[in-house]
């Protein structure tokens, strides 16, 4: 069963716009990773949601002030593992660090989605933001 299939191969990513400007002038930076949220997963985190990415805007203009940012950012090239490759070794391997690392080995990101206290979101996460190239305002 395929949780969710990448369609169309464009991502988005919701943040402040001195930080977007900043993505848009140098690129992902792993630097940062966390600040926002306090999840310490080592990539850049995606969504094929734009409205997930609008809510994620939202708090970190709140969180880091200026205005919400959308960016739009083209994965096509990328080899992302599917959300049931992801779960079925985070399951073998007891944590999602431990699948994480073992997908770093074939794969540029991988599919993850959270469900928790009625929340749902469908997430990617790119394993080395250098190979991100084609980034853009939505």
């Amino acid at each position: 069963m395929l949780l969710f299939e990448i369609s169309g191969k464009v991502a988005y990513h919701g943040t402040s716009s001195g930080r977007a400007e900043k993505i848009l002038n140098k690129g992902f930076s792993l630097d940062t990773i966390g600040e926002k949220t306090n999840d310490k997963i080592s990539g850049v985190s995606l969504t094929i949601d734009r409205s997930i990415a609008e809510e994620h805007a939202e708090y970190a203009s709140e969180e880091f002030g200026g205005k919400p940012v959308v960016l739009k950012v083209d994965i096509s090239h990328l080899n992302i593992a599917d959300g049931n490759k992801t779960f079925a070794l985070w399951d073998k391997l007891g944590s999602l660090a431990s699948a994480l690392r073992h997908l770093r080995k074939q794969f540029d990101g991988a599919e993850l989605f959270y469900k928790d206290e009625g929340i749902e979101e469908f997430e990617i996460i790119v394993f080395d933001p250098k190979k991100i190239s084609k980034i853009v305002t939505d």
